[in-house]
């Protein structure tokens, strides 16, 4: 289990002050603000886990061998990747004389 202590004070800190005010009660302002700090608290635990796996994409992803030549006959573009895994995949582009091909 993750301990999220510090995210929680993370969020207490950042959370404003339990507003002082006449017209509610201060069981009404403690509760606010514990509300406040949840919603603050999740916040960060979302950021953190999308921040912690954006840093271990580049990690998954390995760089790799790949082969580009054109075919003669069709004019299009072959691209045939290598991967460690070894399962070969070869990619077709469209033939540069159609209108699709000519698209950026």
């Amino acid at each position: 289990m993750t301990d999220y202590t510090a995210l929680v004070a993370a969020a207490a800190h950042a959370a404003d002050p339990s507003p002082t005010g006449l017209e509610s009660s201060l069981a009404q302002r403690d509760a606010a603000w514990l509300a406040r700090v949840q919603h603050l608290a999740v916040e960060l635990v979302f950021t953190a886990r999308q921040v912690e796996q954006a840093m271990t994409a580049p990690d998954a992803s390995r760089p790799f061998a790949a082969d580009v030549e054109i075919e003669e006959s069709s004019c299009r573009g072959l691209l045939t990747l290598r991967p460690p895994s070894g399962q070969q995949e070869t990619i077709r582009t469209e033939q540069d004389t159609t209108v699709r091909a000519e698209q950026p």
